[in-house]
């Protein structure tokens, strides 16, 4: 049987760019109507093209991944990479040695001060706690690739669901806690690598 390969998620240069032209519509809407008669309607060719710019600034580090096939989730044998996100988390490499589970879960993300909005989410165990963790935003996560890998790589490690949380910090680095339950439960006897650690009890 053959080995799984390593899998790799890319950013999308097709999606970025489908992504570009739809928010790019208005701002081209409104240039087309000063162009159709420069002399009296330039206000709209000045707003579409001020609107165009700041889309483009917004979207340039985006662009800029996508130009570039810049990974957003890789599972070889160096261990997971977690790329950047929507949400301003930057890249992390987090090495098997220090990987007990790799695990995809659901999430509510705070938007503003009263919005919610729920996210799937991959991310690494460690010491009990999920302790990196990146938005599944503008791409689609294979299960049982990414499973496959993981067996395959990971020295022991498990790729598993972790429970819900009800809402996830949005700062860059904070580590989500997991039922010491859940631990217990989805540890393999035959893992070459000890059970995890509850966080708070001895070793």
């Amino acid at each position: 049987m053959a080995q799984a390969p390593p899998y790799e998620v890319r950013q999308s240069r097709l999606r970025t760019a489908l992504r570009l032209a739809l928010y790019s519509l208005l701002p081209v809407l409104f240039m087309a109507v000063g162009l159709w008669d420069l002399s009296e309607r330039y206000p709209f060719f000045l707003a579409g093209l001020a609107f165009g710019a700041v889309i483009a600034a917004l979207m340039f580090k985006r662009i800029r991944s996508a130009v570039h096939r810049e990974p957003l989730f890789v599972i070889d044998e160096q261990g997971v990479h977690l790329g950047p996100d929507a949400f301003g988390r930057p890249a992390k490499h987090e090495p098997w040695p220090g990987i007990e589970f790799v695990v995809h879960f659901t999430g509510m993300e705070r938007m503003t001060d009263i919005e919610l909005r729920n996210h799937r989410y991959v991310g690494v165990v460690r010491g009990g706690r999920v302790v990196t963790f990146r938005a599944v935003s503008g791409w689609r996560l294979n299960v049982n690739r990414a499973a496959a890998a993981v067996d395959r790589f990971g020295g022991g490690a498990s790729f598993a669901e972790a429970p819900a949380h009800s809402e996830v910090p949005n700062k860059w680095y904070f580590p989500l806690a997991l039922p010491p339950g859940w631990l217990a439960a989805h540890s393999q006897p035959d893992d070459r690598r000890p059970p995890p650690a509850v966080p708070g009890t001895a070793r």
